[in-house]
């Protein structure tokens, strides 16, 4: 699955609130986004804030999501 964006699915092991690991994980591969390997413009400056709109190919579920996992 090298090039390819993954699912992980499985026992999550904690250690201080923190997720650390997957027991036995299953990997499901995903289609990735048209821009993957597009080459970013070098003119971006480190620290631009996020363009309004959001990130291409990131919604708003996956980032709800991410943030109930981290509370976790």
């Amino acid at each position: 699955m090298i090039g390819r964006r993954v699912i992980a699915t499985g026992v999550a092991e904690r250690e201080n609130g923190r997720v650390v690991r997957i027991v036995e994980p299953t990997l499901a591969a995903e289609d990735l986004p048209a821009n993957w390997f597009e080459v970013p413009p070098s003119f971006v400056p480190i620290g631009l804030a996020i363009p309004k709109g959001g990130i291409a190919g990131i919604t708003a579920s996956d980032v709800e999501e991410f943030l109930e996992e981290m509370r976790r």
